[in-house]
């Protein structure tokens, strides 16, 4: 292959790629855990949206800190997983090398 239909590739890639990470940061996802007890939403860019804790949580302050540590943890990873999902199509349309250059923003 040419060194400039590799390059040609290569910037389509990243394009794709660049609009699919804009499309995935503005969705979210929520978890909850203890049953609901604190609700997490996180957004494809790593932010954090959204915190519902329930009253009943309030009464322990340790409980509810290690509760909103795990909350927010896996509203992370539920990102992250939904990022990977996103860019999952562009990335297998890549020969190897470029697949593992595309993971850079």
């Amino acid at each position: 292959m040419a060194t400039g239909m590799i390059l040609a590739q290569w910037e389509r890639a990243q394009r794709q790629l660049r609009q699919l990470r804009r499309e995935a940061a503005e969705k979210t996802v929520t978890v909850d855990v203890a049953a609901g007890m604190v609700r997490v939403t996180a957004a494809g860019d790593m932010s954090i949206r959204h915190i519902v804790i329930a009253p009943e949580a309030m009464q322990d302050r340790q409980a509810l800190e290690d509760l909103l540590v795990v909350a927010v943890n896996r509203a992370l990873e539920a990102a992250r997983q939904l990022v990977e999902e996103q860019l999952e199509p562009v990335r297998e349309l890549l020969p190897p090398w470029m697949s593992a250059m595309a993971d850079s923003p």
